[in-house]
């Protein structure tokens, strides 16, 4: 487990600063490249901590005066490098006793959630008890470990201001056979749990990513909100959700079907 960044302790003014944040959660997800990692560290609400599972965030801790040229700030983002399920799970027992509801972090990003969530199946399928259960009542099984998961989603966020969650993308099926779309690679929980479910592309030439509220990707809990947010970063977003207007310029155009068009892009991204 390797850590690095910048990193100060909560000031006497948090608190006061962030309890107003419009969004406690939010899954950020697409393709290779997409901009998930860089557009989670946009976010406004600091302290924050990143533990990164894939090393996606190293590059852009080492590139910060470039970062803050296009308005992202890493000062007071620690950044915990988890590259396996053991070094992960043992941080987390550090992170339990550092935050608590009386000492809340700012943002916490699990990045990439999907991998960690995958750590969690191995963990929990490999119980002698659901073991047996499995053999008997798979779908019994596989409730408890959604139940499990919600769990630890909602101990997450009871100790941060906000939770970012970054997935990958996999293709979609649709009654057992691939619908020719994409969805987010982690299961059904963060997408029920969370407030927000943002998809991402990065057209080529652009550093900033746009963002695509997908609503049958999930749920949506924020009302009028647009369907495309260009150059999207979490304070963007913010903007948007307290300064609702008219969003005719961020609607897909009627001939256009942007949700197909970033289908497209991250599948000719994955097959290079």
């Amino acid at each position: 487990m390797v850590k690095g960044g910048s990193f100060q302790k909560p000031s006497q003014d948090f608190e006061l600063a962030n309890q107003h944040f419009p969004i406690s959660s939010i899954v950020l997800w697409g393709g290779l490249g997409s901009g998930k990692t860089l557009a989670a560290l946009s976010t406004p609400v600091k302290p924050a901590v990143i533990i990164d599972a894939e090393r996606g965030s190293r590059i852009y801790f080492e590139q910060q005066k470039q970062l803050n040229a296009i308005g992202i700030d890493l000062s007071d983002i620690e950044r915990v490098e988890c590259l396996t399920r053991d070094e992960f799970f043992k941080y987390m027992l550090k992170f339990k006793e550092q935050y608590t509801p009386e000492n809340k972090l700012g943002t916490l990003i699990i990045d990439p959630y999907s991998l960690v969530e995958d750590w969690f199946n191995e963990w929990f399928f490999k119980k002698p008890d659901i073991q047996q259960l499995l053999d008997k009542q798979k779908g019994l099984a596989w409730g408890a470990f959604k139940s499990t998961m919600k769990g630890v989603l909602l101990q997450w966020m009871n100790v941060c201001e906000l939770l970012i969650l970054t997935s990958h993308a996999r293709k979609e099926f649709v009654g057992g056979a691939p619908s020719g779309g994409k969805e987010p690679k982690c299961g059904e929980v963060p997408l029920e749990t969370s407030d927000l479910v943002i998809m991402l592309r990065r057209t080529q030439g652009k550093q900033i990513p746009d963002g695509l509220i997908v609503q049958d990707k999930g749920k949506s809990r924020i009302i009028g909100l647009p369907e495309f947010i260009p150059d999207f970063s979490i304070k963007r977003l913010e903007d948007f959700i307290r300064n609702p207007r008219e969003w005719s310029e961020y609607q897909a155009p009627p001939e256009e079907n942007i949700l197909e068009k970033i289908t497209k892009t991250i599948t000719a991204t994955e097959e290079e």
